[in-house]
């Protein structure tokens, strides 16, 4: 139950710019909500493949669709991010790289967020994977208390832990699973994230949280400041993680 509660919180500091009372975070993965953009009626192929996405798609997440076309030249989706901005941004991008007629115009038609957030901070958390990530890596912390933690992400949905022995080493080696995964993303979508003109610099793996032994050897002085305290995602703003077997996608759905 401890355990329990220690994950719960935690995940719901990163859920939040400022903790609130008795805040409640769905570890299994069901605690989204959706936002509509815009009205647009679609045939019933489009709106089967919406239907799809209102379902299946997890946090933070968008679809755009090209305005003139209803959809059937232009559309595109993404999840799994960190970041509702970068989310958004891709959807539009891939929307518009796919869109071939006279007079597009995509726009944005959903977007996922988590269902605890308040619109106003949607920019200062992790993806639903991503925390389940760090979930991992706190219980991973359990039984290795007296060694250095680190958990890092990059601006997409690549993310890495290390637990070491020393603070730069699990930092260090936090980055490079992190850098890891974004190479094998980008290698996998490397035709695809050339045509929407993705900036690579915009997909650089930070060191989001590290923990020293001191916090973590005497257990219940340790879960109240990894509830309260240490698990605040400070200075993480538009960013974006993932984790594999199943990473985020950005596709056109063709």
């Amino acid at each position: 139950m401890r355990l329990r509660f220690l994950l719960a919180a935690c995940a719901a500091a990163f859920l939040a710019t400022e903790l609130a009372a008795d805040p409640v975070v769905d570890l299994k993965g069901k605690g989204r909500k959706l936002i509509l953009h815009s009205d647009v009626e679609f045939d019933r192929k489009e709106r089967q493949r919406v239907k799809k996405f209102q379902k299946e798609a997890t946090f933070y997440g968008a679809i755009a669709v090209d305005l003139p076309s209803r959809g059937k030249d232009g559309v595109g989706a993404t999840w799994g991010y960190n970041s509702l901005e970068v989310a958004q941004q891709h959807a539009l991008k891939y929307c518009r790289s796919k869109t071939t007629q006279p007079g597009a115009n995509c726009v944005l038609l959903l977007s996922v967020v988590p269902a605890t957030k308040s619109k106003g901070s949607f920019n200062e958390t992790l993806s639903r994977k991503s925390l389940d990530g760090f979930a991992g890596m706190l219980e991973r912390m359990e039984v290795r208390p007296k060694e250095y933690a680190a958990f890092a992400a990059s601006n997409f949905y690549n993310w890495g832990w290390a637990i070491r022995e020393t603070k730069k080493q699990a930092q260090t080696d936090a980055l490079n699973i992190c850098i890891g995964g974004t190479k094998k993303a980008a290698a996998r979508k490397k035709e695809d994230w050339a045509r929407v003109k993705i900036d690579p610099k915009t997909n650089k793996c930070r060191v989001l949280q590290t923990f020293s032994p001191s916090k973590l050897i005497n257990k219940k002085a340790a879960r109240r400041r990894l509830s309260f305290y240490s698990c605040s995602a400070r200075n993480f703003s538009a960013s974006s993680a993932a984790i594999q077997p199943m990473p985020a996608e950005v596709t056109a759905w063709r």
